[in-house]
């Protein structure tokens, strides 16, 4: 009985081990059949899914590099930022006579990398035409391009640019700001060992702000505080005004806010906007802000983290001294996207006679600055605080 019950459950293990070797290799076959149709363009309902978003990144990347060298090469005035969606928000300023051709060129920049650009709306002035286009991948709108066709080629910023003629062209002057001071492992450290004036701005509830603040003090290094304030996209929630300066913030609660955060950065005399699009572009909001911010002593950077930002106009009005970012150093976090925006930012202070960048405390960032100074300094350009660049 034992020798005929072991002869039937090796019989059944070895028809168990046949059937699960038969579902392996149908399961590896079915694998690479969906893999031949993905490399041979078709649709796979295994690896086009897999392989979409690594695939967008990609061209995204890949599309960003090539629209700001070809703006950049066609000496085409604009300026970018990237929202808390991950969406790239363009503004381009174009003369009339060059508007088809660079409109032309964009379309076919976008389809080399699969991406559709659509118009969404087109405005008309005396002065100017001013197109809204969407760039969109696989359903999704990765840029918001807004293109003024203007009689002549106008700054990026064209408002707040008429006040940089008091700026001497002939010494140029640069600042760099790094934003997020205490949220990552790079700090007041990394910044020192630069050896050039540099403006740390300090995230205040982050992980790391009181001891960066300390360190910072310690290198003598210049310091903002980067002040939470609430972004578009938040618009219907309600953050607490005791952590971040909301859209019903009150003059109280505000002056709560940077008291508070003053104790954790004492070595602070200026402030700039951690996000905010949505306090920035409210101008009441952007007066109490600003009205606590002078009775304490401090001056004010606009972060700029929208094109609809009035706070550097608002500042100058009330007269609280201020200044206002031109370059972004790493919405795009590769060495050789920040060693480009230094190259802009070098451009635009030739031209303007100043250039603030904003960037952040990352290895690519850091190393990007490391390794332009012999750059910027063989164009004449002196880097600075950004103190130095106040109106």
């Amino acid at each position: 009985m034992n020798r005929k019950r072991g002869k039937h459950l090796k019989k059944r293990n070895t028809s168990a081990t046949v059937f699960f070797s038969l579902i392996l290799i149908s399961f590896i076959i079915v694998l690479l059949l969906e893999f031949i149709n993905y490399k041979s363009g078709k649709e796979s309902f295994v690896f086009t899914k897999l392989f979409k978003k690594e695939k967008k990144v990609s061209n995204l990347n890949k599309f960003n590099f090539n629209l700001l060298d070809f703006l950049n090469s066609e000496e085409i005035s604009f300026d970018y930022f990237k929202d808390t969606s991950n969406r790239f928000h363009f503004k381009i300023d174009v003369e009339k006579s060059k508007f088809r051709s660079v409109l032309r060129k964009t379309k076919k920049l976008a389809k080399k990398y699969n991406f559709d650009l659509i118009t969404i709306e087109v405005r008309r002035t005396k002065k100017k035409t001013t197109y809204l286009y969407k760039i969109v991948f696989s359903d999704t709108t990765t840029h918001l391009l807004l293109v003024n066709s203007i009689e002549q080629n106008l700054p990026a910023n064209i408002k707040e640019a008429q006040h940089l003629t008091k700026y001497d062209r002939k010494n140029p002057k640069i600042a760099f700001i790094i934003d997020d001071i205490g949220a990552y492992s790079i700090g007041a450290y990394e910044l020192k060992k630069l050896g050039i004036p540099i403006t740390a701005s300090v995230l205040p509830d982050s992980i790391h702000a009181a001891e960066e603040a300390k360190w910072l003090s310690e290198y003598k290094l210049n310091t903002l505080i980067h002040l939470p304030m609430q972004p578009k996209k938040d618009a219907d929630n309600y953050p607490d005004p005791r952590e971040i300066v909301t859209i019903s913030s009150s003059l109280s609660e505000i002056k709560t806010l940077i008291r508070r955060v003053r104790k954790i950065v004492p070595n602070a005399y200026g402030i700039n906007n951690h996000q905010g699009s949505l306090v920035t572009s409210n101008k009441d909001l952007m007066m109490n802000v600003l009205r606590i911010i002078k009775s304490e002593g401090m001056y004010f950077v606009d972060s700029k983290t929208d094109f609809d930002s009035i706070a550097f106009k608002t500042a100058k009005k009330m007269r609280v001294k201020t200044a206002v970012r031109d370059v972004f150093l790493d919405h795009i976090r590769t060495y050789d996207h920040s060693i480009f925006q230094i190259k802009r930012l070098v451009e635009i202070a030739k031209r303007t006679g100043k250039g603030i960048a904003i960037g952040h405390p990352f290895e690519s960032t850091i190393a990007a600055i490391q390794d332009s100074l012999n750059y910027i300094k063989s164009n004449g350009i002196k880097i600075v605080i950004v103190n130095d660049l106040l109106e």
